[in-house]
């Protein structure tokens, strides 16, 4: 996976910019959630900050072995398009 950690300064939620790509065409996925927030390991009080951050603001971009140079490039304009809008 190749991800992407949106900086403060963006002020549309990671969601809004998942959703904005896909509306684009371009598959993406949210970062892995951390584990205190998984059910299991769910911690009552327990305060994980970097995670929380990490896992709000993280997206992973698409990637696989067929994709072409264009293909990277269609994805970082669309993406920068939509950071700037």
């Amino acid at each position: 996976m190749y991800t992407v950690l949106l900086s403060d300064k963006v002020k549309k939620t990671r969601d809004e910019i998942l959703t904005a790509l896909e509306d684009q065409g371009i598959e993406t996925r949210p970062v892995f959630y951390p584990m205190h927030q998984l059910p299991p390991y769910r911690e009552p009080g327990g305060a994980y900050p970097n995670g929380d951050y990490c896992a709000s603001r993280g997206i992973c971009l698409p990637t696989h072995g067929r994709l072409t140079d264009a293909d990277i490039e269609r994805v970082c304009t669309t993406l920068r398009h939509i950071l700037q809008a």
